[in-house]
């Protein structure tokens, strides 16, 4: 009875971030798309928690519907972060097949994982006072060849 009482303990802290590794890393990727984001009364860390409907498109093209809350919510790359794609915006997942309601959002690889990248590679340049946008007459000037914006 210890046994099972230490892994219940475990399962509620970690069950979620190895329900994330598991789906990455042998599901089968698809896309999904939320329907219905509804904020809670209940906080975490000082923001609200949403309870999230979606609809996950299967290997046959068909569609399930499943349920899922910001606390719930499997997401990877495993981050101290809960990043949940914005209502009615296509973002990829995996799914074990015939277990479609249980998804993991693979948020980096979505278009908003990506521009939040893309970002956060940036922001050291702009606070060293580096220009990031191309500069017109210099072809290919891109953020790993950014110039300064101060003439030296």
């Amino acid at each position: 009875m210890g046994i099972a009482f230490i892994l219940s303990i475990g399962n509620v802290i970690g069950g979620q971030f190895l329900n994330a590794w598991f789906l990455n890393k042998y599901g089968t990727e698809s896309t999904a798309v939320i329907t219905s984001d509804v904020e809670t009364s209940s906080t975490l860390n000082d923001r609200y928690i949403h309870d999230y409907e979606a609809i996950v498109k299967k290997q046959n093209g068909s569609y399930v519907t499943t349920f899922f809350s910001t606390t719930t919510a499997a997401i990877y790359p495993i981050k101290n972060a809960i990043r949940i794609p914005r209502k009615e915006t296509r973002f990829p997942v995996k799914f074990i097949p015939g277990y479609e309601k249980n998804i993991v959002i693979l948020y980096d690889r979505s278009d908003e994982g990506k521009m939040l990248l893309k970002y956060e590679k940036r922001k050291p340049l702009k606070k060293q006072g580096y220009n990031t946008k191309p500069i017109p007459g210099i072809l290919n000037l891109s953020a790993t060849t950014a110039l300064p914006s101060k003439t030296i």
